[in-house]
């Protein structure tokens, strides 16, 4: 039940690690001045989604070999009736009737942790996640969360199986996906459209290959 800036700052910073690192605020290294159990690497101010300013940021060092270094994610507690009704859906979807969930809330009240556990337990389960996410800026690519979704598939499928599920779609999808020339090099250039005719096609495309 905590909320607030710092709370989005702290997930965000989570999203910006990677493998194996810890990210820290320049606040939390302020407090822990002084301590010998501590050593941060400066990584200058980060532009962080939904927050106004830019943010200090620091790497916390430590020592991969010892063995009380232990990166585990904190226990998720909570959020019962929530994940059961997201439960619900999934049970629906498993017998034919999909389903759109949408999960709303104010910045930092644990949304993108519910659907991290989600997920996480929907895998184990034995269903296919793909996921794609939206952010802020004029950098974000046309189509980006249908395109890391189906780039994330391409990654882990296998090359026969991809070639059915996308069937008539692999052309139009490969140009919004380009890593799936990589699996499927074979897939041909589509044929030029104008703008409204190739738009459809490629919704249709993705759609089918969803489907």
């Amino acid at each position: 039940d905590y909320f607030g800036t710092p709370v989005v700052v702290a997930r965000r910073l989570c999203d910006r690690a990677g493998p194996g690192q810890l990210l820290c605020s320049a606040v939390v290294e302020s407090l822990l001045a002084g301590r010998q159990a501590f050593s941060f690497r400066d990584l200058g101010e980060l532009e962080l989604k939904g927050i106004a300013a830019p943010v200090g940021a620091r790497e916390v060092a430590y020592d991969t070999e010892q063995p009380g270094v232990l990166l585990t994610r904190t226990p998720f507690v909570g959020r019962a009736s929530e994940m059961a009704r997201l439960g619900q859906k999934l049970d629906e979807a498993r017998a034919g009737r999909g389903a759109l969930v949408m999960l709303i809330g104010e910045p930092g009240i644990g949304k993108s942790r519910m659907i991290e556990e989600f997920t996480d337990h929907a895998r184990q389960s034995g269903a296919t996640v793909m996921s794609g996410r939206c952010f802020e800026g004029e950098w974000a690519p046309p189509y980006g969360p249908f395109a890391e979704a189906i780039a994330g598939y391409v990654g882990a499928a296998d090359p026969d199986g991809l070639r059915a599920d996308l069937g008539y779609g692999a052309a139009p999808i490969a140009r919004l996906v380009p890593s799936l020339r990589d699996a499927l090099s074979d897939v041909p250039e589509p044929e030029p459209l104008q703008p409204d005719e190739e738009r459809f096609r490629m919704l249709d495309a993705v759609s089918q290959f969803l489907i």
